[in-house]
């Protein structure tokens, strides 16, 4: 993004007290960024390239929680 990366947009979905939830896919991740994204209310962190069946666990796994 362009003037702004994924964790700018995590903290105004936040800010706008938006209970979604957000799974960060990224393809320039590091622990400290994923431990940064979780603390600002991110669901999951996933590193591209991913394997598919990942993120479909990942996806089910909240959408049984939020149902």
């Amino acid at each position: 993004m362009p003037d702004m990366d994924g964790l700018d947009v995590l903290q105004q979905v936040r800010d706008r007290d938006l209970h979604m939830p957000v799974i960060m896919v990224t393809a320039s991740g590091s622990k400290e960024r994923a431990v940064q994204a979780v603390s600002m209310g991110a669901q999951a962190y996933v590193l591209k390239p991913f394997d598919p069946l990942e993120l479909q666990q990942v996806v089910e796994h909240w959408i049984g929680r939020t149902a």
